[in-house]
């Protein structure tokens, strides 16, 4: 492992108090202002607490010190002039039933223990030595508490999309299916061959991921239907065989003129390599689009056909931009005719908008 002794090094937990610090007044307005990342204080005083709501909810430490000032000025003010103040402030902690109001339903409990012979929980501490280590911590009325353990309680996500997050732009391609075939292949095409589609999707995606299906009627409008991103980003393609008899009979399909020479004996590396399957992906489209306007078409706007997009589907090979041709049926099957081969020009260089 590679040292970098100039980082700051983040603790988990300190990560997940920064998160709770910021999540948990969305889920209660009432928490703000009662939350901290601080200090926990170090004196006889503080305690290892311990509530149950049907089990362990949460663990902490409580300044019985600031307790008992709180909840009975004058005991603590008798307290401060004995030896044994901070005895009495634990058993009084200890005998009441409820000695903490939590602010926040999710740290409700039915019991609160003090942990006697708890072991001490180290805080998560910053990346030097002198820094005094932090806790999340809550004020409560009867004073702060400092949690080492709490429930992950997750920020209710806003039905309406922030204005910043409308206008973000998405790079939409509308991906008509996919094939395999061979570096062999690929390298034998020529203008007027025909590629088939062996599987077709008709899905829409965004950065490699299908985020969609999409239909085309009689008029040229596109509707779509929104998919679910537990999906697998693309569809695996396990019939490689089949893929590579689908191309090679559409090659042979077409005229003479168009039939790949034969190729001279090479040696036995450079065949391998020549076999190597390669995925072609064929794009009927791209759209620049934001965020709202994409949340239109999942709600049920139609968008129009680029026209003449049909003779202009975009074939790619992993990525890369090979050829463009139009869409046309051969024996039943979606395939693309080949119109011009451009040799490997890089995708992001060709978007059509």
């Amino acid at each position: 492992m590679v040292s970098y002794p100039s980082l700051r090094r983040v603790a988990a937990a300190e990560l997940r108090a920064r998160a709770a610090l910021a999540h948990w007044p969305r889920r209660d307005a009432a928490l703000t202002g009662r939350l901290a990342y601080s200090p926990l204080p170090r004196h006889s005083g503080v305690v290892a607490v311990h509530a149950y709501a049907q089990g362990l909810c949460w663990r902490g430490h409580v300044d019985l010190r600031e307790w008992l000032a709180i909840t009975s000025p004058e005991l603590a003010a008798l307290a401060c002039m004995g030896d044994r103040g901070d005895e009495h402030a634990l058993a009084l902690f200890d005998a009441a039933e409820q000695p903490l109001s939590m602010p926040f339903r999710a740290l409700d409990y039915d019991c609160l223990r003090i942990q006697h012979d708890a072991t001490s929980v180290t805080p998560a501490a910053p990346d030097t030595s002198t820094s005094q280590p932090c806790l999340l911590s809550l004020r409560t009325p009867q004073g702060r508490v400092w949690f080492s353990d709490f429930p992950d309680i997750v920020a209710p996500v806003p039905d309406d999309l922030s204005r910043a997050a409308q206008a973000l732009p998405l790079l939409l391609d509308w991906r008509i299916g996919s094939s395999q075939a061979s570096r062999r292949l690929i390298g034998g095409l020529r203008r007027g061959d025909v590629l088939l589609i062996a599987n077709e999707a008709f899905e829409l995606s965004s950065a490699g991921t299908a985020i969609g299906r999409f239909s085309i009627n009689q008029d040229g409008e596109i509707t779509v239907q929104a998919a679910s991103l537990k999906q697998p980003k693309e569809t695996r393609i396990t019939a490689s065989a089949n893929v590579g008899a689908d191309a090679d009979a559409a090659l042979s399909a077409m005229p003479a003129t168009s039939t790949t020479p034969a190729a001279p004996a090479t040696p036995t590396i450079a065949a391998s390599l020549a076999d190597i399957p390669l995925r072609l992906d064929f794009v009927l489209q791209r759209r620049l689009m934001t965020v709202a306007e994409l949340d239109t078409l999942y709600r049920g706007q139609v968008l129009q056909l680029d026209p003449q997009a049909e003779k202009q589907v975009e074939i790619t090979v992993n990525g890369m931009r090979l050829a463009t041709g139009e869409l046309v049926e051969l024996n039943g099957r979606l395939g693309v005719e080949l119109h011009d081969i451009a040799g490997g020009k890089a995708v992001a260089e060709t978007h059509r908008v």
